[in-house]
């Protein structure tokens, strides 16, 4: 019982404020035209997944000198941690009488997510993972959070892991593109996930964005 009551205590460690929205003012420069990346699953409801995340006040955005801060899930900027722990209590209780439940390790990550909270997320998909390794969707996600915390190799890493798994994951292909693209200024092979994508996944319901991307980034092929 003790050992189940650690595993439920959320992280502390955080990125600050002005480094998560320094990364995001980055992102959104270079990756005009490319989009932001997507979860893991693309049919997964973003309102049902950030329910929790959005019964805490959002605060305001702060100035960028020019830049609007992105948003994730309609949120400017970030809660506070405290804010974000609170509303993660009753699935870290739920968590409390069952440690190993992928699934659920699975939510506290996306909650912890949706809610920029990157290393709480990474940490969470880490457990889910541990007990369910082949899930594309968890590991797809936990990447891009690895991304969005400042680990494009990191997040390489994992889509290659999860494309293991599941050789045609689209949102694994999508997002692996643009870590090439932003986080690793590598057009060429960012394309080339992109095609890969498309070739795989034909009716993707996104095709338009992939295209967009793809167009983009043969501008910036040297």
């Amino acid at each position: 019982m003790a050992k189940a009551s650690a595993q439920a205590q959320p992280p502390t460690n955080l990125w600050t404020a002005s480094q998560a929205y320094v990364l995001a003012a980055i992102t959104l420069v270079v990756g005009i035209g490319i989009g932001w990346l997507v979860h893991g699953s693309y049919s997964d409801s973003q309102q049902q997944r950030t329910t929790t995340a959005a019964s805490a006040p959002a605060p305001s955005a702060p100035s960028t000198g020019g830049f609007q801060v992105p948003t994730f899930n309609g949120q400017p900027g970030r809660l506070s941690l405290d804010d974000i722990n609170k509303a993660a209590a009753p699935m870290i209780a739920q968590l409390q009488q069952r440690p190993n439940d992928p699934d659920l390790l699975a939510k506290l990550g996306n909650h912890y997510y949706d809610s920029q909270a990157f290393p709480q997320a990474i940490a969470y998909y880490q457990k889910s993972l541990a007990i369910a390794p082949s899930n594309p969707d968890v590991r797809t996600d936990m990447g891009t959070a690895m991304f969005y915390n400042g680990d494009p190799d990191g997040a390489l890493k994992e889509f290659a892991t999860s494309l293991s798994y599941a050789p045609t994951h689209a949102e694994t292909m999508f997002n692996r593109g643009v870590v090439l693209m932003q986080g690793k200024n590598d057009p060429k092979a960012a394309i080339a996930s992109w095609q890969e994508l498309l070739k795989t996944n034909p009716n993707y319901q996104d095709r338009p964005k992939v295209e967009a991307s793809i167009a983009d980034a043969q501008k910036r092929v040297k």
